[in-house]
């Protein structure tokens, strides 16, 4: 296995140096641990190759859980592990957030350990690059038609709750006009004392309650229905804002060439992976600005 400081050495002086960013590595080791077993157990690891497509995004959350719960940190993290991963049958070197530095997270497999280009790869998605190379299928536009379709769907699903919400609505009103109907009723019964009279003076209350048990019914219903609304607009929110990045970075990176694995370029998939084009050194200038100099994190 190549030794940890020729990495450190290579993303320092031989990757974004280039760029004119300073990077400093945090000499210590910070360990998290995890349960092979209860990962077996529930099918997210198979021998040595991990099958939960959101590993990266939980092993984020135990790093923050176990060193950065009372205070958030700035730095990059890079993940290493032994443990292997696969895309299409295919071993990957690792993968990284994308694509700011905000993200902070990325993680090399047992593929890439032993290629210090792997990591500044990996670095360079989580500082704002996309790859050199157009995918197949198009990754860029899989995420925009992803953003596009969830903010659809939670439109429809808001519309459907509002539609929702006037029929119970109409459902109370409806039912209060009957409670006051029978309630009429039921004071005009209230002056005689025959059998059938106390007898449909039950019925009535009986029919009473029934509907106010029914309005509270409705009431419930439409404050399910507010609160799912809640939740369908910040996922509209959320959406948007993915969608404002990807249309940042799409303007950061504005060239993409059909020649997988020919170049010599970090965001390249090659054997040769040594520099930067321009617009990637002003994109990843710009992401590593905007968040080193953000007040609140």
């Amino acid at each position: 296995m190549i030794a940890k400081n020729k990495v450190i050495d290579f993303i320092q002086n031989k990757a974004f140096n280039q760029a004119l960013i300073n990077t400093e590595i945090d000499p210590k080791d910070y360990t998290i641990a995890l349960d092979g077993n209860t990962l077996q157990s529930e099918g997210k690891l198979d021998g040595y190759t991990i099958k939960d497509a959101n590993f990266l995004r939980v092993i984020s959350n135990i790093y923050i859980e176990t060193y950065e719960k009372t205070q958030k940190s700035r730095d990059i993290i890079i993940f290493t592990t032994a443990l292997q991963k696969t895309n299409n049958g295919i071993l990957i070197s690792g993968e990284g957030f994308l694509y700011k530095a905000s993200d902070r997270f990325c993680i090399m497999y047992d593929a890439g350990l032993d290629r210090p280009a792997a990591y500044v790869h990996e670095l360079g998605h989580v500082l704002g690059c996309e790859h050199s190379f157009v995918d197949i299928p198009d990754k860029w536009e899989q995420a925009k038609n992803k953003a596009l379709s969830r903010i659809n769907e939670n439109n429809e699903n808001i519309q459907a709750g509002d539609v929702d919400i006037v029929k119970y609505e109409e459902k109370i009103s409806d039912a209060n006009i009957k409670i006051s109907t029978l309630k009429s009723k039921l004071e005009l019964m209230k002056q005689s004392n025959s059998a059938t009279a106390q007898k449909n003076i039950f019925t009535l209350n009986k029919n009473i309650e029934t509907l106010n048990k029914n309005i509270s019914k409705y009431k419930a219903a439409i404050a399910n229905n507010k609160a799912n609304n809640e939740i369908y607009k910040q996922r509209v929110l959320n959406a948007e804002k993915k969608l404002a990045e990807l249309s940042s970075i799409k303007e950061k990176n504005p060239y993409r060439f059909f020649n997988q694995g020919t170049t010599s370029n970090f965001m390249d998939y090659s054997s040769n992976m040594n520099d930067f084009y321009k617009w990637q050194w002003m994109a990843m200038q710009e992401d590593v600005e905007k968040y080193y100099n953000k007040v609140d994190l």
